[in-house]
């Protein structure tokens, strides 16, 4: 019994040691730097502290550098956060000692002891970067990449704009949302400064979301697929959708349609345990329901 006990003290203590060192590890401040070029950021989830423009991120003690994260330049200013100060936004690049040179887009925030560094919003690999420029506290990203068909050999000769904004002390990509108010513009033929978008799913060829308007007061819903060139509005209205407007969209898109007696079809799926996604009918309302 004694033995049994003594088990499960040094469980205990092994896993409150362990919690605490997490809790350390998540919650340990970073000291803010006086030059946006020694300061911390985010590359895929690790902390990155820049030294003159320049970190190596290791394995572990005494190994050899796995990565270098570079200042690239492109460098932007401006109020992001709308906290009356200047910040800084530019790009950086990770070299993980391959052919692939990757960049980011980061944002140093300007606090009263220094610059806060942001996590970096991924662009791509070996692409060609053109213009950064700020316009009302928006960061929008300028570059050049290649076709999803083209292979990396061949140059960039896609023009490519991000739309990046500071939400909660975070770089947020807001590029979706610019390219769905563009496709409103379209539609209706209105500016798309008269939409205010509001993504709440996104796979990459399907989305969803809500659209308020400007200069009126309600709004309402909006479901839209990615062409090879653009966003397409598929949907927007109130109430549940008609299932016709929406076939062939993901479970994770639409869960519910309304069947008016022409499709009745949305495309199906398999959930992490096997099970098929389906339709089945309800009164009126198709659910999408596991069997």
């Amino acid at each position: 019994m004694k033995k049994y006990l003594s088990v499960l003290i040094v469980v205990a203590l092994v896993a409150i040691a362990y919690g605490g060192f997490l809790w350390f590890k998540s919650e340990t401040p970073v000291a803010l730097a006086q030059d946006y070029k020694n300061a911390t950021y985010e590359i895929d989830g690790q902390r990155v502290t820049l030294n003159a423009g320049q970190a190596h991120i290791v394995a572990g003690d005494d190994s050899a550098p796995q990565a270098t994260v570079a200042y690239f330049g492109n460098a932007v200013n401006g109020d992001f956060n709308g906290d009356g100060t200047i910040d800084t936004a530019f790009l950086l690049t990770q070299d993980n000692g391959g052919s692939g040179t990757f960049f980011y887009a980061v944002a140093a925030l300007k606090k009263p002891s220094g610059y806060q560094g942001t996590n970096g919003i991924f662009l791509g690999d070996r692409i060609a970067p053109q213009t950064t420029e700020v316009i009302d506290g928006q960061i929008i990203v300028n570059y050049a990449d290649r076709k999803p068909t083209d292979p990396m050999t061949a140059r960039p000769s896609i023009g490519v704009s991000k739309y990046l904004q500071i939400s909660g002390d975070r770089l947020v990509d807001d590029t979706t949302a610019h390219l769905i108010a563009d496709a409103f513009s379209v539609k209706y033929h209105q500016s798309a400064d008269t939409f205010i978008i509001s993504v709440t799913a996104n796979d990459g060829s399907y989305a969803r979301g809500t659209v308020n308007y400007s200069d009126a007061p309600g709004g309402g819903v909006w479901f839209a697929a990615r062409t090879a060139n653009r966003w397409e509005i598929a949907y927007d209205g109130n109430g549940i959708v008609p299932c016709e407007a929406i076939a062939n969209f993901p479970r994770t898109i639409v869960p519910t349609c309304i069947d008016t007696g022409t499709i009745m079809l949305l495309s199906s799926g398999r959930s992490g345990s096997g099970m098929v996604d389906k339709l089945s009918v309800t009164g009126c309302m198709l659910n999408l329901t596991k069997v």
